[in-house]
């Protein structure tokens, strides 16, 4: 003979709310934390002086890669630098780009932990003659 299993009227929504509680219960992945020492933003350098490009990312689920980017107003990529972080949770970046146009600047970190989540973080700053 063959028996039905059946929950009371109360049951599906009891087992839903426990299923919800538990799967709430992992801990969320954030995205890397990225942080700029050099340069602040609305820094202004003359040519032919270098920029620092300078900071950490941080991330408890350990780091796997890092991009540090330099590109201008038209978005040329002027510097792209990689940095293997090799499951770390911190890593320091520190780059000199030297300009030799006046103009304006943006730095760009890119950074992805290993699970996947990536987080993007950039900063403006102009070289004067």
């Amino acid at each position: 003979m063959n028996k039905k299993l059946r929950l009371p009227l109360f049951g599906m929504p009891l087992l839903i709310t426990i299923l919800f509680a538990v799967a709430s219960c992992t801990k969320e992945n954030k995205a890397p934390v990225i942080t700029f020492e050099e340069p602040e933003a609305g820094t202004i350098t003359t040519i032919p002086n270098e920029t620092h490009i300078e900071g950490s990312v941080t991330d408890d689920d350990g780091l796997k890669d890092i991009r540090v980017y330099v590109f201008n107003t038209a978005m040329d990529t002027l510097m792209n630098e990689y940095l293997d972080a090799a499951g770390a949770k911190e890593k320091r970046f520190h780059y000199h780009y030297m300009a030799t146009i006046a103009g304006s600047y943006t730095a760009t970190v890119a950074a992805t932990d290993l699970k996947g989540v990536s987080a993007t973080k950039s900063v403006k700053f102009t070289v004067a003659n």
